[in-house]
């Protein structure tokens, strides 16, 4: 814990002892009048290298999720003025060499990483439905989908901030023996769907999604779930439901009762009821998530639910948790670092950066239509038309068109 204290306590010592240095040179007789607006726009541009380098690794593997390309564009570009301003003034008031260099040499850091950064983009295709991997075997068939299957499939909320996966199912077993989706639904909470409705509806309506499936991390091998662990999801999904809409029952009566007690008509009373109506979807996870109580199951110990609410994607992580079928950590707090007061809420695309798990490809749609001799249905495309408002959104979510 000291040593995390002090790892954090470094990124705020270093840009106050470059104060410091700076207010050393420049009370020698340089640029005294502009010392404030020199130091503020090199100590902004180190700041910002310093956000980017918080987590370098994990913001650049995940680009298709907004919050990862905006925790690193926006920093370039924030930086990238501080450090134009910093060498105009250098370059015209002072007659020290290093003070002009500085900027420059930390402009060159930037560019590199906005490189980098519009080099790893590439690999994702943009288009109506968002930002998409490159590669990814898009609406496969019912047949090349598997009990502990996760799906990622769009939604209109992600679109907007040109992320390509909005919403996260996992793929169960009912005990009819029929293929179910398991997730938490905005307006239904815990819930289980039947797969072959829920593909059918996606290819009618041009709904893009992909399928992720258990791999082993240290050969990338596809591993698919046994049927222990496959009884296991299953009951686990049903210890999350019960407790899921015992705590809905339990909110809905206690704001009823609360409602009641109001000095108003029966009318307004009843529209309270239904607008104060909680469905059982942890709202707030949406902006903060916090996995850190997520465990491994121990050998012979039978998983219990760490929540009474999730998201969707917060619902799939846990119930991989209970197989034991997770092989990175989720939840990082604003700086990209896995310890922190405040955790960012992951999104459902993350699921791609665990090791533990592999979307389908189209080597493996190839070889799916070569084996049975057919050409499978091609999700329709739909050409958009930005408007210069629509490019000016997408660019502040690190998106170019």
């Amino acid at each position: 814990m000291l040593l995390k204290i002090l790892n954090a306590l470094r990124y705020a010592i270093q840009p106050l002892s470059m104060v410091s240095w700076l207010a050393a040179v420049f009370w020698q007789g340089q640029l005294q009048q502009y010392f404030g607006l020199y130091t503020a726009c090199v100590v902004t541009a180190a700041i910002s290298l310093v956000t980017i380098l918080a987590a370098p690794k994990f913001r650049l593997r995940t680009l298709f999720t907004a919050p990862s390309r905006v925790w690193i564009i926006w920093p370039i570009r924030i930086a990238t003025v501080a450090n134009v301003i910093a060498f105009t003034i250098a370059a015209c008031q002072a007659n020290n060499s290093f003070l002009i260099a500085l900027p420059f040499i930390g402009q060159l850091a930037f560019l590199r990483l906005y490189l980098l950064y519009r080099d790893r983009l590439g690999e994702y295709a943009i288009d109506w439905n968002g930002v998409n991997p490159i590669g990814a075997w898009y609406n496969p068939p019912l047949e090349k989908i598997e009990p502990g299957d996760s799906i990622v499939s769009g939604h209109g909320g992600a679109r907007k901030e040109g992320s390509s996966g909005g919403h996260a199912e996992k793929v169960g077993r009912n005990k009819h023996g029929r293929l179910v989706t398991y997730s938490s639904y905005m307006n239904a909470g815990m819930a289980e769907r039947d797969l072959e409705a829920q593909l059918a509806r996606w290819n009618e309506s041009g709904e893009r999604y992909f399928v992720l499936k258990p791999v082993n991390p240290e050969t990338g091998e596809f591993n698919p779930l046994s049927e222990e662990e496959i009884k296991l999801q299953d009951d686990f999904f049903q210890a999350m439901w019960w407790v899921n809409k015992t705590e809905q029952a339990r909110i809905n009566r206690r704001r009823r009762a609360l409602i009641g007690m109001l000095p108003i008509s029966l009318s307004k009373k009843k529209w309270l009821v239904k607008k104060r109506h909680w469905t059982g979807y942890n709202w707030r996870a949406l902006v903060r998530q916090d996995f850190t109580n997520f465990k491994m199951p121990k050998p012979g110990e039978l998983p219990r639910p760490t929540r009474k609410s999730w998201t969707c994607v917060s619902a799939v992580v846990e119930l991989s948790y209970a197989v034991g079928r997770v092989a990175r950590s989720y939840g990082r707090d604003i700086f990209g670092l896995k310890f922190g007061v405040v955790k960012m809420a992951i999104r459902p695309l993350e699921l791609l950066y665990d090791p533990g798990y592999a979307y389908l490809t189209l080597a493996d749609k190839a070889a799916y239509e070569a084996e049975h001799g057919i050409k499978l249905f091609e999700p329709p495309t739909r050409k958009v038309e930005y408007t210069m408002m629509d490019k000016f959104r997408l660019w502040c979510w690190g998106v170019y068109v």
